[in-house]
């Protein structure tokens, strides 16, 4: 049968969904630390840099999968989108695009001074990945110059591939599949690395 609008852009928008939420859920998580003094007292106690992004990510870890949950669980039964490919698939590639959006976010509570800022940058960010990812638009129907622009947002080839999972059922043997989940993961540990090397700055 042929696609739909709606077969187009239902996998965008989980990704879109799954990393802006994650941003919101971390964007402001360490500057409210630091102006209540909690960062200040753990640097005393003796916790490390890493040792602090890592019990942040670990505990949003757990409200981004019960997020994810529920976005599967609405897409597939209230709106009864149905899904062509492994739903495991799905569900996994939206929990590393929630841990990458997580660490975008901690990457700008790190740097940010007020929650104010932060939440500019964190807004003024996501647009231009939700309108140049190719979840609303076609990479198509770019024009060359912004297609590479397009292929350095994190959400572009996550986007493909879960359209490639969701509508057209395949799997990890073809690139377009195993693509995405490597260029997330790599956004994943570079920004949570970045995130750090920012905390650390601003120790």
């Amino acid at each position: 049968k042929h696609s739909t609008f709606t077969d187009y852009v239902t996998p965008g928008i989980i990704i879109s969904i799954s990393f802006g939420m994650a941003i919101g859920l971390t964007a402001i998580s360490f500057i409210v630390e630091r102006k209540e003094g909690l960062l200040d007292r753990s640097w005393v106690a003796g916790v490390s840099v890493v040792e602090m992004v890592l019990a942040h990510s670990l505990t949003q870890f757990l409200v981004i999968v019960v997020q994810q949950l529920l976005l599967i669980f609405f897409t597939l039964v209230v709106f009864n989108i149905p899904c062509i490919g492994s739903i495991a698939l799905v569900f996994f590639l939206a929990i590393l695009q929630g841990m990458t959006g997580m660490s975008f976010g901690l990457l700008i509570s790190s740097l940010c001074e007020t929650e104010l800022s932060a939440i500019q940058i964190a807004m003024g960010a996501f647009y231009p990945v939700l309108l140049l990812s190719g979840i609303l638009w076609p990479l198509q129907a770019m024009p060359t110059w912004l297609k590479y622009i397009s292929y350095a947002f994190p959400t572009t080839h996550a986007a493909e591939t879960m359209r490639s999972v969701f509508g057209r059922g395949w799997g990890f043997t073809w690139v377009a599949v195993w693509k995405g989940y490597v260029v997330t993961s790599a956004w994943l540990i570079a920004l949570l690395v970045f995130s750090a090397i920012g905390l650390k700055i601003r120790k």
